[in-house]
């Protein structure tokens, strides 16, 4: 250890100091700050859409949807493109398949279970076991609602809570209105 300490204080060779103490200036300051660096997305353009606002970056896209008055949905898709048929955001959308939406005519939720179990080959496939029918996006996204209407009154059946006015009375909070019921309806 002296040696070394020797060494970058000898007189014969000032600039061996000044070499490392620039090699640590710059493996201390200079490399983790280009380890943070991310570069910029600026946004490409802007489209107003019914209910609500799509943002195009120029890698990617962010979709600003107004659920209620205190709820905001933000959605980003690395394409340009997003989701042909709308998810319910509480639901347990891991039990539903894109194949039993789009190509099956029974209950959503067990037709997807065909599609869940692992395929054995082309005499088990869950093709063979269900109904088929093709459904265009209106249908599916119908057949989803039904699916979604069900699992927001499941979300939204505990007890809401309330408060006490100034007569003394409790005053429930009002129940909030299924979106997915009344688009299964119309």
């Amino acid at each position: 250890m002296g040696f070394f300490f020797n060494f970058l204080s000898s007189r014969s060779r000032p600039y061996v100091r000044l070499v490392l103490a620039l090699l640590f200036a710059i493996s201390v300051g200079v490399l983790p700050l280009t380890a943070q660096w991310s570069p910029l997305n600026p946004v490409q353009s802007i489209q107003k859409n019914s209910d609500g606002l799509t943002v195009f970056l120029e890698r990617g896209a962010l979709r600003f949807q107004v659920c209620a008055d205190s709820m905001v949905r933000v959605l980003y898709s690395p394409g340009r493109e997003f989701p042909q048929v709308t998810e319910y955001a509480l639901a347990e959308n891991a039990r539903i398949d894109d194949r039993a939406v789009m190509c099956c005519s029974g209950s959503v939720v067990a037709d997807s279970w065909l599609f869940v179990r692992p395929d054995q080959g082309h005499r088990t496939s869950p093709f063979f076991r269900t109904t088929l029918r093709l459904h265009t996006i209106a249908e599916a996204q119908e057949r989803y609602n039904e699916f979604a209407a069900i699992e927001f009154d499941k979300v939204h059946s505990a007890p809401r809570g309330g408060w006490i006015g100034e007569d003394g009375q409790m005053h429930e909070h009002p129940a909030p209105k299924n979106p997915y019921r009344t688009k299964v309806l119309t």
